[in-house]
């Protein structure tokens, strides 16, 4: 299991070497390919995946085909549509690896029984929720500088990942704005 999902589960709860051992059997390591879809539109989120390396996008189609995105995602993130894990709905939402991406996958079966097994596991109902957080961020009226400011500041590595033209669809600005946004920080 690698160090950065134990250091990211200690952050968020306190778990002990024997939950670790118990959470190693329950895990599945998948290597996914670019353009590979982890979630499908109108499928029920039986699964959350912790991202190792690589990068994925959580969008869905508008009214013109195009795509909207909700969701950007890079190593040491939680990959999941957690209305539709919450709730055993259908997803309004398309997980999609963006490329090439190592991940950890753990269904809903296993963490019923690692609760089970260990009440330490109900900590990661906190995971759960932030991965909420971000993508309620941006549904919101903050201004672009606001929206860029919060992605240097939390999130820096993802405009690493992916081209300016994502990062604007994510920031829900056009990448004229986020130019104009990118040269006003820049002379700061």
């Amino acid at each position: 299991m690698e160090k950065e999902l134990i250091d990211h589960l200690n952050e968020n709860g306190k778990y002990s070497q024997d939950d670790f051992k118990l959470l190693e059997t329950e895990l599945l390591q998948l290597s996914l390919k670019e353009g590979e879809i982890i979630l499908k539109e109108k499928e029920v989120c039986s699964s959350i995946y912790f991202l190792i390396k690589g990068a994925a996008i959580q969008f869905y189609n508008d009214d013109t085909h195009n795509a909207v995105i909700v969701d950007l995602n890079g190593p040491g993130d939680w990959l999941l549509n957690h209305k539709s894990f919450a709730t055993r709905k259908p997803s309004e939402y398309i997980i999609k690896v963006y490329s090439d991406s190592e991940v950890y996958q753990l269904s809903i079966e296993s963490i019923h029984g690692l609760i089970a097994k260990s009440q330490s596991f109900f900590q990661m109902g906190k995971i759960l929720e932030e991965s909420t957080s971000r993508v309620e961020f941006f549904d919101h009226n903050y201004t672009p500088d606001q929206k860029y400011h919060f992605l240097m500041e939390r999130r820096p590595h993802l405009i690493q990942l992916f081209p300016q033209k994502v990062i604007a669809s994510y920031l829900k600005i056009t990448p004229e704005t986020l130019s104009r946004v990118r040269n006003r920080f820049s002379k700061t």
